[in-house]
């Protein structure tokens, strides 16, 4: 390898310090340039000939007239000795080509370094820039040095390597480690001081620099892809030019650009994109990926292939980083190398091409990159060969006849899972017509109430329905109906009869009446709601059938929220007036200590009516928001901290009697779990075939933040069914749609095309909360996206690790998904339901993107 240098052509050997004229030799040594190897520079170190590293245009020695420079040389005169400066040397990567003792040197006390670069430089401001990293790295050297264009005197005892060399590259990532080791915090100024001086251009706090997407000289393709919109807007900008920089000491088919300002410093800070949400844990898809996991070691191409796609998949980098630490003795320097990958990060850098590193490039089935690969496969829906058994309607409904029959008479709790369409409301009613006892049926809500009443009459059952305290309220003068709604907001069920039977409306003397009716019934059928069931007595169950149809969970458990203000509020408010019971207000403050999920001891005090009468007295009804007596005799809780509000789960529990629960949705692994010993048999029928068509769009995942962020994307969907009914969002749907949520009981789809536009996602801690219910401790689970193996397919959802908390939510959210669906009624109607969502159901088709 050969450098291009200036050499005063008159050595000064023998001459005394004093007596060599510097001036002269500055003015006169640009006119003296030689093309030579180290060896000969050696000899001419040896021999006592100035020198300098930069050649000039020109006769004048300054670093406007630089010709070219590829040598870069540091002056020690203390502070550091030469067995340091080679140890920092080696453990940054740059290796040194030359060094000397200087004449006035004692033991190598002053010496001189030399590093050579792997290109030719022409350019003064990337000079420069070199020349000062150098000192950055070794700021014991004399701050003369970081003049590229000195003048170094000969000395002796030279040592030299022919092809030791460093690349611009390398150097610029030695200067962000050294500054991240050695002085962190300052490393954000140092880099824009260095910004000042070199106009280098400065990105997210580093260099900036793209990577090269073009053919380079050999002919071979660049490495990395860069985010190429915000690279155009960048390169757009006049006041900016480019260098390219090897990446390699070797290798120049790997280059990059290395920016800088014409003008005054530029400084770039972007936000960075979200990153891919792939769960890595369980990635089998990858094979290079694989093998770097599993502690084989990868080149370095590989390594950084991989990290330049990790990157930009959440968590990516932490894998990164303790998979280099647990095989640390396979990869040497982790620090440099997670330097290497927060530069390019910090660059955004876009993932880098399959073909471009990876081994596997060439038998692997694979998409562009790592990131594209892991992203379809994330997104991909694959059907399993389960081949499900599906059960004739003929033979379905006689199996539910002669299960329900058999469940009538078992003791406890019986579950019958039966598909939509079986017929279940018409199976229990002729169980009805021909029990001895009288059956009691609960329904989800009044309307399905209605509408089980409407069959039973055209079977001529004599029933009765229970009155429904929504219909009373809206007939009551505003001051009571608020003052009954307030009761139930609070939680304080006793108060509402006697408010009710002091109420001197009509309606609610009706009301009452038709109450009291229920008990005196002697029919075959009180037709009522889940809500109505779980506030009955036992000893008015027990002697009765009771059928409760559709699942009853999500009745039984209701998230509430109870507000921390609310509830010093009312402490505070008690001290001027009647005391609350301590052992009330020390479970109060025990609420309101809450911090993330926690789970109370069981509060068992009974607080009579004169207790409540006074924490009623401490409320504020104008501005009282909590659910305060629920709150107190609940014991699953969840308060983030910093927030006012602490949700919880309030049982109501199913009344002490034998049941039969008749549901499409009904989970088996749930029922056991919640009702343990009480679960008597858990009976699933099977499943229906389709004689409609369901077909689902996984495109998106059609959560309310999904078309929150998308506001196009519902009335994309209106236009494209633009004659069919939609069940989507409250808060998406139009006067007069059934809307997810309360979609049970409506029956006029039945036989018509609909589109299902959602998924119906709960908050976290609702799940977490109905886990720890059940038992379930794991509350320190976290959402990410998950293969799932349900419903016949394998899919990508944003779900839980533990099992049982999966379970609930995959359960909550199918449960509303096939209520919507079953509006339809597929399997006795030639007709087509469009579901959106990214949660596939049995028998769908999958509409291919």
């Amino acid at each position: 390898m050969r450098f291009k240098v200036s050499i005063y052509p008159e050595s000064i050997k023998g001459i005394a310090k004093s007596e060599i004229n510097t001036k002269k030799i500055c003015k006169l040594i640009a006119n003296h340039r030689y093309d030579i190897s180290l060896s000969q520079l050696a000899e001419y170190i040896e021999e006592q000939y100035v020198w300098c590293p930069s050649t000039f245009n020109g006769e004048l020695k300054r670093q406007d007239d630089l010709a070219s420079i590829q040598l870069f040389a540091l002056d020690f005169d203390g502070g550091i000795t030469y067995t340091e400066v080679i140890k920092r040397a080696d453990k940054y990567q740059l290796p040194i080509a030359l060094s000397y003792e200087t004449m006035s040197s004692e033991s190598f006390s002053r010496f001189r370094i030399v590093f050579a670069c792997n290109q030719v430089i022409i350019d003064k401001s990337m000079a420069l820039l070199i020349q000062i990293c150098l000192c950055s790295i070794f700021p014991e050297a004399d701050t003369t040095s970081k003049d590229f264009s000195k003048l170094y005197f000969p000395g002796r005892n030279v040592t030299y390597s022919e092809n030791s060399n460093f690349t611009v590259y390398e150097l610029l990532l030695s200067t962000l480690q050294y500054l991240d080791e050695y002085d962190n915090k300052n490393k954000s100024r140092k880099l824009k001081a260095i910004a000042e001086k070199t106009k280098v251009v400065l990105r997210n706090n580093t260099f900036a620099i793209i990577e090269n997407s073009d053919i380079c000289s050999t002919g071979a393709p660049s490495f990395s892809l860069p985010m190429v919109e915000v690279e155009d807007e960048i390169l757009k900008n006049e006041d900016i030019r480019t260098i390219t920089i090897y990446n390699n000491r070797d290798n120049v088919r790997k280059s990059s650009k290395l920016l800088f300002s014409t003008g005054k410093s530029i400084i770039y800070s972007e936000k960075k994109d979200k990153p891919l949400r792939v769960n890595l844990n369980n990635n089998t898809i990858c094979r290079l990926f694989c093998d770097y996991i599993s502690g084989e070691r990868l080149s370095h191409d590989e390594w950084f292939g991989l990290a330049l796609n990790l990157i930009h998949i959440k968590g990516g980098k932490e894998l990164l980083a303790r998979t280099f630490d647990k095989y640390s003795d396979r990869y040497g320097d982790i620090t440099r190398k997670m330097e290497q990958i927060s530069w390019a990060n910090r660059n955004n850098c876009k993932p880098q091409r399959c073909d471009n590193y990876c081994s596997y490039a060439d038998t692997c089935c694979h998409k562009s990159t790592m990131c594209h690969t892991l992203k379809s496969f994330s997104s991909e829906i694959i059907t399993l060969d389960d081949n499900p058994e599906y059960i004739e309607i003929d033979t379905m409904r006689e199996n539910l006849r002669v299960t329900l029959d058999k469940c009538l008479k078992n003791n406890g709790i019986n579950v019958i899972k039966a598909p939509t369409g079986a017929g279940k409301t018409y199976t229990y009613l002729q169980a009805v017509m021909k029990s001895d006892k009288q059956t009691i049926v609960a329904v989800p809500n009044s309307k399905l109430m209605y509408s089980v009443a409407d069959t039973a009459d055209d079977m001529g059952i004599n029933y009765i329905t229970t009155p429904i305290i929504d219909e009373l309220l809206m007939s009551l003068d505003k001051e009571t109906e608020e003052k009954i709604r307030h009761h139930y907001m609070i939680g304080d069920d006793m108060a509402i009869n006697a408010l009710l039977r002091e109420c001197d409306s009509p309606n609610a003397k009706e009301y009452l009446k038709a109450m009291d009716k229920i008990r005196s019934f002697k029919g075959q059928l009180v037709i009522t709601t889940h809500a109505r069931l779980l506030n009955m007595k036992e000893d008015y169950l027990r002697p009765r059938n009771v059928i409760i149809d559709e699942d009853i969970l999500t009745t039984m458990f209701q998230v509430n929220q109870v507000s921390v203000g609310d509830i010093y509020s009312l402490l505070n408010q008690n001290l001027y007036r009647l005391p609350i019971n301590p052992v009330v207000a020390a479970r109060m403050k025990r609420i309101a200590g809450v911090e993330g999920y926690e789970m109370l001891d069981e509060f068992t005090f009974d607080i009579d009516e004169c207790e409540r009468a006074v924490v009623n007295n401490c409320i504020d009804c104008r501005t009282w928001s909590s659910s305060i007596y629920h709150a107190i005799y609940s014991r699953c809780f969840y308060h983030e901290k910093g927030n006012d509000i602490i949700y919880f789960l309030y049982k109501k529990e199913l009344p002490g009697c034998s049941c039969t629960i008749l549901s499409a949705t009904a989970d088996k692994a749930l029922y056991e779990s919640i009702f343990s010993k009480r679960l008597y048999s858990f009976n699933d029928l099977g499943l229906l075939k389709y004689m409609g068509e369901l077909i689902l769009h996984p495109d998106e995942t059609y959560s309310r933040e999904c078309f929150n962020s998308k506001p196009e994307l519902i009335r994309k969907i209106r236009n494209r069914h633009d004659n069919e009914s939609i069940i989507t969002f409250k808060a998406l749907s139009e006067p007069g749609e059934i809307y997810l949520g309360a979609s049970q009981g409506f029956n006029y789809l039945q036989g018509h095309n609909i589109t299902v536009a959602g998924t119906f996602h709960r908050p976290e801690y609702v799940y977490k909360l109905f886990g720890m219910i059940t038992g379930n401790s794991n509350t320190g689970d976290v959402l990410a996206v998950r293969r799932v193996n349900r419903n016949g397919f394998n899919f990508p959802f944003m779900t839980f690790k533990d099992e049982l908390l999966q379970a609930i939510q995959l359960w909550m959210i199918e449960s509303e998904s096939e209520q919507a669906v079953g509006r339809a009624r597929l399997v006795s109607n030639k007709c087509t339901v469009n579901l959106y969502s990214n949660l596939p159901l049995r028998q769908c088709s999958i509409e291919k993107v």
